[in-house]
């Protein structure tokens, strides 16, 4: 998931919907030069590597995918807990001045007060009659701390506008596995999002196939 924003977005501005791909121009900012935008990230333990077979996925697998983004050339603010803080710093380690850290834990999200309440609603017998998700064992369905996360995504990249650590115009939400581990990343880590940069005041949400419109014809039975 890749989310784009100015500062100070307008909320109620139209998204623009397109398929994702990298570009970079070095004549325009070379990677010592100056940018005008922050990758912001986060990569959190929640235990997945303990869940049922079908959703489970390790964490050395998660920062093995994390690693690719770790060596893109931009300012990049991220946001780790204890274990993966030392992985950041050493992946990193040449590019300290565009990077900052922030030590954060799942009870340090907004949305985590409602982890009970989560449970509660997810354990109901209510919320299991006739929910497909349910019925597909999906983690979104029975994982309070996956939801929570997903959730935070916003005010990860709300936060880091707040404080804006590298004065920068524009800013990015990139999942930490972003592309799981696939090479669409530029060899040489340098990254302009010129595209984006032509719609200014906008969010921009950049979807992957098969798209939005795939589920359209699905939206009445995904309701819970």
């Amino acid at each position: 998931m890749l989310i784009w924003s100015e500062v100070y977005p307008t909320w109620m501005s139209a998204n623009v919907y397109g398929a994702l791909h990298f570009s970079h121009t070095a004549a325009v900012w070379p990677a010592q030069g100056r940018y005008s935008f922050t990758v912001v990230t986060a990569m959190l333990d929640i235990g997945r590597g303990s869940w049922p077979s079908t959703q489970s996925r390790s964490y050395n697998t998660y920062l093995r995918e994390f690693k690719q983004l770790l060596k893109m050339d931009v300012n990049l603010a991220t946001y780790v807990d204890r274990k993966t803080q030392r992985f950041v710093h050493e992946q990193r380690k040449e590019m300290g001045n565009k990077t900052t850290t922030i030590l954060v834990g799942m009870e340090d999200l907004p949305y985590f007060r409602y982890r009970g309440r989560i449970a509660e609603i997810m354990n109901s017998s209510e919320y299991k009659r006739d929910n497909e998700l349910v019925a597909l064992r999906l983690c979104r369905s029975y994982i309070p701390e996956y939801d929570i996360l997903q959730l935070s995504k916003l005010y990860f990249l709300h936060r880091t506008i707040l404080t804006n650590p590298f004065n920068t115009t524009y800013f990015v939400w990139m999942d930490g596995g972003y592309g799981h581990g696939h090479d669409i990343y530029p060899s040489d880590g340098s990254w302009i999002p010129k595209e984006l940069l032509e719609n200014p005041g906008r969010i921009t949400f950049i979807e992957r196939p098969p798209g939005v419109l795939h589920y359209e014809k699905v939206k009445d039975t995904m309701h819970k």
